[in-house]
């Protein structure tokens, strides 16, 4: 598949061999809507990659964090237990969203050791140096991070500013804290995804980095910084950012107080309709969450499932036998073009409908529904439902019938 890469505009293609990296949650709450957007393209890209045993995908959890502690103070228990709270409510969304699992979820907590470690090869080689008892790792060093971040290193040299020098031990006299070379304290949040991508990538350069577009400066411009210094190469061959999802034309952000769970959408509605509105339009692009487009992608979704109970309406013989349809596929291959993608599904929906041979009908919606299944929608055929429905229908009996044509869904 080819995915565009946010800098360069050129569409590179990763193999079914590649590796993903995405920064993970901070463990603190429960993920938005916002939050879920970037995690399902990433998922889409892990199926559509294909099974490998080569393949990894690292997925990492940030459990150690100012925003832990002082929820933990708040609510009078420990870091641990907030974190293992949210941990298990995150692993909890991606088994209800049938989100793949990643390869590894490593955590901060249990890594500490060897993020000393990759801190102290940065002071070593001069990229990093220790001040009143943290340490910080020095831009100027880095000849690339002015492109990365748009900052005139030239500009800092000549003021002697190190203002943007950022955080790789923090010296804390508060919440959590471990002992290293230089103070109790712990990682900063830049280095423990540069160690992770060090760690478990063997020090090369991976396929695909990303994430919503607010972490590409500072937390990727950091990321690279580190990892680049180390190894003298690049961290990641291609970079793609997802838009912001906003609520009512506002930037959705819990410090905003606009969110919406997921855990409290999928109650009241269905995961395959948070899927369906947050894999429907560029992912580049802002997403407009609003009730008007939950009640529009409600109305797209009921197209497809009566398109399905209207088959079985039509065809006594029809049998279930799910395949993938290429062409669909290619769309997605292609940068993800979603627009495409469901556009050809309409397109497809239409012919359906409007066919009289069964035996070409029932093919194309064997083929919807394997490649809705292949991109992680929760298919939900009962073979049972299916065949009681048809024989209501076939005998007439249609109190019957309309009762369970709610029961009968595709997605």
């Amino acid at each position: 598949m080819k995915i565009e890469n946010f800098f360069t505009k050129k569409q590179l293609k990763l193999k079914p061999n590649a590796k993903l990296y995405l920064c993970g949650p901070t463990t603190y709450d429960d993920i938005h809507v916002g939050n879920l957007r970037t995690i399902l393209v990433f998922d889409l890209i892990n199926r559509l990659l294909g099974e490998n045993k080569h393949f990894k995908y690292v997925n990492n959890l940030t459990d150690l964090d100012d925003k832990i502690i002082i929820k933990a103070q708040k609510e009078k228990t420990t870091e641990h237990k907030i974190s293992e709270k949210y941990i298990q409510a995150y692993l909890n969304i991606l088994k209800e969203m049938n989100i793949l699992k990643p390869t590894i979820m490593p955590q901060v907590t249990t890594n500490i050791s060897g993020m000393i470690i990759f801190i102290e090869k940065l002071i070593d080689k001069g990229f990093a140096y220790e001040k009143d008892g943290s340490v910080y790792f020095s831009i100027v060093k880095f000849p690339n991070y002015a492109k990365f971040a748009n900052i005139n290193l030239e500009n800092l040299k000549q003021k002697n500013e190190f203002n943007h020098d950022f955080v790789l031990w923090k010296k804390s006299q508060h919440g959590l804290k471990y002992e290293s070379p230089w103070s109790e304290g712990r990682p900063g949040w830049h280095t423990e995804c540069s160690f992770f991508v060090d760690k478990y990538f063997n020090h090369k350069t991976i396929d695909l980095h990303g994430g919503g577009i607010d972490l590409r400066f500072p937390h990727h411009v950091n990321e690279a910084a580190q990892f680049e210094s180390l190894n003298r190469k690049k961290l990641a061959k291609n970079w793609i950012y997802i838009g912001h999802v906003n609520f009512n034309d506002q930037k959705m952000s819990k410090s905003l107080g606009n969110t919406v769970y997921v855990k409290d959408f999928i109650k009241k509605y269905d995961q395959n309709l948070l899927r369906f509105i947050l894999l429907s339009t560029n992912y580049l692009k802002p997403l407009d969450f609003s009730q008007d487009l939950v009640d529009t992608s409600i109305n797209k979704i009921a197209k497809i499932n009566n398109m399905f109970v209207g088959l079985l309406r039509k065809n006594q013989s029809f049998k279930l036998n799910p395949k993938i349809n290429k062409e669909l596929i290619l769309l997605l291959n292609n940068n993800l073009d979603f627009t495409s993608f469901w556009t050809m599904v309409e397109e497809n929906i239409k012919k359906i409908n409007s066919s009289s041979d069964n035996i070409i009908n029932g093919n194309e919606l064997n083929k919807l529904i394997g490649t809705f299944k292949l991109i992680g929608f929760n298919i939900k055929i009962d073979t049972k439902k299916m065949n009681d429905f048809q024989t209501y229908y076939k005998n007439k009996d249609y109190v019957k019938t309309d009762e369970m044509r709610k029961e009968l869904r595709i997605i």
